[in-house]
């Protein structure tokens, strides 16, 4: 089994890049969702309909994560935190 590095060196313009693919994909599969639903359900795309959700969540949670580790603000003099 193959070791994984625990740091890694993105660039910013990286990291917007990562985002925007992410957030596109969740874009094709929610209007897939919605395509679905139009339709008449067939039970042989249920499980398809269960991965992509699966899918839909992960990269949620992945983008979620991304933006909680965002600098939003840093004032530029001491401020007391608490």
């Amino acid at each position: 089994m193959p070791k994984y590095r625990t740091n890694f060196e993105i660039g910013l313009e990286e990291l917007r890049l990562i985002e925007d693919s992410l957030t596109s994909r969740v874009g094709e599969l929610s209007q897939a969702s919605l395509d679905f639903e139009g339709e008449k359900l067939r039970l042989k795309d249920c499980d398809t309909v269960d991965d992509k959700m699966k899918e839909l969540k992960e990269i949620r949670e992945l983008l979620g994560r991304l933006h909680e580790q965002k600098i939003w603000f840093e004032p530029d003099t001491y401020v007391p935190r608490g």
